[in-house]
């Protein structure tokens, strides 16, 4: 059977699930009660668990044995990748594909970690980039929704609660990295750059600022990246990041067509 699980039952999964750079923006979710998880079997010691975090519900984060993992999927709505540990993706890809007919593909999720903040200086400083606070609210809500923006609720926690580095070109936020999702040990950043304002060096600048704020609290910097952004992947290494062990993939059904 399905559970879902409460506040408590979540601070437990947690637990269960471990502190790690791969799982830290879903046990950020489950530490702040903004999620819905779900287990099937003992919280300590599941058959299945899915996490699926308020700000990024269509991507959810599962562990267990496949078929239970489906026995979850399968009463979600909305969902468009699932994230899993990497032994279970295939296995977990063919039962998504028999269940519903649609063929699905598995993408690597890359990490990154740092615990040396980067070096002063270009390209790793801009005149435009700067780490915005409450001030700067109304900048915030105003910017498109990919840089956080459009929502009050939720601008006003990336602000409060999250480190978040912006550039402001002609009074408008047209790139952001942001570390929102912070565990105990480890703060996930997450970037965008409007396309425009790409190749600038401006996502590295933003994400620079954040990682030395990051290790300045006492946290390990985490940047993750799907295997098909090599863009992504360059901004990390040029900062210094290391890659860890590809332990983790998507498993991405096909929206659009029927096997």
């Amino acid at each position: 059977m399905i559970e879902l699980l409460d506040r408590d039952g979540c601070r437990r999964l947690a637990d269960a699930i471990g502190d790690t750079p791969t799982w830290s923006i879903m046990i950020h979710a489950l530490l702040t009660g903004r999620t819905r998880a779900y287990v099937v079997g003992d919280i300590e010691n599941f058959d299945a668990a899915l996490v699926a975090p308020d700000y990024c519900a269509n991507e959810p984060q599962a562990w267990g044995k496949p078929e239970q993992v489906w026995h979850i999927l399968a009463q979600l709505s909305g969902w468009t990748a699932v994230e899993v540990p990497r032994e279970i993706a295939s296995p977990l890809a063919k039962l998504v594909t028999q269940r519903t007919g649609r063929a699905t593909k598995l993408v690597d999720d890359i990490f990154f970690v740092t615990d040396a903040p980067p070096p002063a200086g270009r390209p790793f400083e801009h005149p435009s980039v700067r780490i915005l606070t409450l001030d700067d609210l109304d900048l915030l809500v105003a910017a498109p929704h990919k840089l956080s923006g459009g929502d009050v609720t939720l601008a006003r926690r990336m602000l409060t609660e999250a480190v978040y580095a912006a550039a402001v070109i002609d009074g408008r936020i047209v790139a952001r990295v942001e570390a929102y999702a912070r565990s105990p040990r480890y703060a996930n950043l997450g970037a965008y750059v409007l396309e425009e304002y790409r190749r600038r060096g401006l996502a590295t600048a933003c994400a620079a600022l954040v990682t030395r704020a990051v290790l300045a609290a006492g946290q390990t910097a985490v940047w993750s990246t799907g295997e098909t952004n090599p863009a992504s992947q360059s901004v990390a290494r040029k900062l210094g990041y290391r890659e860890l062990p590809r332990t983790s993939t998507y498993v991405v059904p096909d929206r659009t067509t029927r096997g």
